[in-house]
Order: C-alpha cells, then sequence, then structure tokens
C-alpha cells in the first residue's frame, strides 16, 4: 500500500512554510527557511521557522471508510533575530507578536499533497505554546524563541 499524502514528510514541510511564509513576508518579516540558502549578514532583523518532527501520535481509529489514522504532532519553532544595538528593546517581542497574530492558538490551515496539484488532504491545527522567551546572546543579536505544537491526522 502506498504512503497516504498526510504521512508524507515533505508534505507535511511544505505546507507548513507555504501557509506561514507568505504570511510572515506579507507583514514586512524576512524569513530564514529550513533548507534554502540565505545570505543574512547585512539583515537588521529576520524570523527563523523551523519544523521539528516530534514523532509518535496517537491511534486515531478508522480516519476514514479505507484507512485508520493516528494523531501526528510536530513542533513549530520561530527564532527571532534583531541586531544590537536598537533603539526599541521591545522589538524582538514585537515580532514575536506580529508571528503569534499569524498563528493564533486553534488556527487551521490546509495540508496539502504536493504531488498532486497541491490538493488538500486534511488540515493542520495549532495546539499550544510550548516556549515563549528571550534567549540571551552576547553576539551582537537579541533573540526570542517561540514554539508552537502542531496536531494533524494521519492516514495509513
Amino acid at each position: 500500500m502506498a504512503l497516504h499524502a498526510t504521512a508524507k514528510a515533505v508534505n507535511v514541510a511544505k505546507s507548513v512554510y507555504a501557509r506561514l511564509g507568505p504570511l510572515l513576508a506579507a507583514q514586512g518579516l524576512t524569513v530564514d527557511y529550513e533548507g534554502y540558502r540565505q545570505d543574512l549578514t547585512s539583515a537588521s532583523e529576520w524570523v527563523q521557522m523551523r519544523l521539528l518532527d516530534a514523532g509518535g501520535g496517537d491511534y486515531a481509529g478508522w480516519a476514514d471508510a479505507d484507512r485508520r489514522g493516528a494523531w501526528k504532532q510536530a513542533l513549530l519553532s520561530f527564532n527571532v533575530f534583531v541586531k544590537q544595538p536598537l533603539s526599541n528593546a521591545y522589538r524582538p517581542r514585537t515580532l514575536r507578536d506580529v508571528i503569534l497574530g499569524q498563528v493564533e492558538i486553534w488556527t487551521t490551515f490546509d495540508l496539502k499533497d504536493y504531488e498532486a496539484g497541491a490538493m488538500s488532504v486534511g488540515s493542520f491545527r495549532v495546539l499550544e505554546v510550548l516556549d515563549d522567551r528571550r534567549i540571551p546572546n552576547d553576539k551582537g543579536w537579541h533573540q526570542h524563541n517561540l514554539t508552537l505544537r502542531l496536531e494533524w491526522l494521519e492516514k495509513f
């Protein structure tokens, strides 16, 4: 039996990045994507977005008429970088607020099958904020980390 589209890691990652990257860019943020080489040395601020596979999953029984399923979870981490010194010490928190405004708790968005023309095959749900804190940095940057837990129904 072929791997269902909701179980393909590439669909999970592309769906998250394709949905959230443009939303953050529309808010004027520079987004550093996983695996995408870009020179940010001249940038005064940016957001690093990483999808961290959490693994596991809770058995969900029959997901549809012919497939069983499991509720899968992953962590979505946003690391905000703002170059020091800055005139507004609250800027990292301001960027955190912009991000959280785009992916509030209980926000849902499509999980798409990119091998089948990006049609929707399920949905993600933002469950909770796991980490929300300033990170000390003596290398010339103010940092803030925001980590969210995502959930979706994986079919098999």
